[in-house]
């Protein structure tokens, strides 16, 4: 692997997939899934961290592109983007049979202020993925249009399958998302998505209903029960003992066959879109010196972290 600008990439996980036998029995009406920590009340200026917090909130909240099984981004709010030649000018053309949980429509009016709202509320991510649009304008209630300060290759991963629309009848009253000391109910957590959130206890669950009028179709599974433990061991021990059907992070190595032990739950191992970073402060020595960079990129034994920390659930 190579030395990057902000530090070296050194392994990619291999995701060991878990899945207690009362998942199919209870698909239809309920399903329970362990995480460990808690992401506060999981609205766009709320949720704590990238996966699973970036998850629960897309949960609710639906995005203009949506990825497909692939990875790659592909309309779903909208019908279509279209970028003109010189690529500063995007116009966004978006389904008009999409409500809002408290049965709003969502409309272009919500897409232009969910785009200025994250610009003048900063958020770091969402903030950053709109970067590169200078402006947005509702053309008719279906049509947006936007100009971009530079093309930008990336904005239907980046940007459109990525920032979480939110709606203007509510979030126009909240002026203050980023204060310290702001406090959010639930209540504020109306999307157009699959699921609203309808019970959270902190540190104890979150219960998600779906959406029966959702645009895609209502979701199979009725009911989604996110219970909290401490840690790792602690959702393992629940998925052996069938308090839950299936956890949202990777199993250890080391505990992998221990789980498939009394032939109940079936590990199935696949690719995990996450990496073991070594990151640099490039502003401090020796740091600052690409080639000190680059020794320490050639002297670290990926193969050998792989085998012995990862007992080979991993990949260079």
């Amino acid at each position: 692997m190579k030395s990057s600008r902000f530090g070296i990439y050194l392994l990619a996980f291999v995701f060991i997939f878990t899945f207690g036998t009362s998942a199919q029995d209870s698909s239809s009406e309920r399903v329970r899934i362990a995480l460990t920590g808690d992401e506060s009340t999981v609205n766009p200026y709320t949720y704590v961290t990238g996966y699973p917090g970036w998850n629960l909130l897309l949960l609710q909240y639906d995005t203009l592109f949506q990825l497909n099984a692939s990875g790659v981004p592909e309309p779903w709010l909208v019908t279509s983007a279209e970028t003109s030649d010189d690529g500063l000018t995007v116009t966004l053309n978006l389904r008009d049979d999409v409500l809002w949980h408290d049965g709003e429509q969502f409309t272009s009016e919500d897409v232009v202020f969910t785009v200025n709202y994250f610009k003048e509320f900063v958020h770091g991510r969402f903030t950053r993925s709109l970067g590169s649009i200078a402006a947005a304008e509702a053309n008719g209630d279906y049509t947006v249009v936007l100009t971009l300060s530079a093309p930008a290759p990336s904005l239907e991963l980046g940007t459109f399958a990525d920032v979480p629309m939110m709606p203007q009848h509510v979030w126009s009253e909240i002026d203050a998302p980023n204060a310290e000391d702001a406090e959010f109910s639930i209540d504020v957590n109306i999307g157009t998505g699959p699921y609203k959130i309808v019970e959270y206890q902190s540190n104890q669950f979150y219960r998600f209903e779906a959406n029966a009028a959702y645009f895609a179709g209502a979701p199979t599974v009725q009911e989604l029960v996110f219970i909290q433990y401490a840690d790792t061991t602690g959702t393992v021990a629940a998925l052996q003992s069938n308090e839950v059907d299936m956890l949202v992070q990777s199993v250890p190595p080391e505990q992998a066959d221990l789980l498939s032990m009394g032939g109940e739950i079936t590990i199935t191992r696949g690719p995990l879109f996450t990496t073991e970073m070594l990151i640099f402060d490039m502003e401090q020595a020796p740091f600052n010196n690409a080639v000190v960079r680059q020794a320490m990129s050639f002297a670290i034994d990926r193969q050998d972290i792989v085998d012995t920390v990862f007992l080979e659930a991993a990949t260079v």
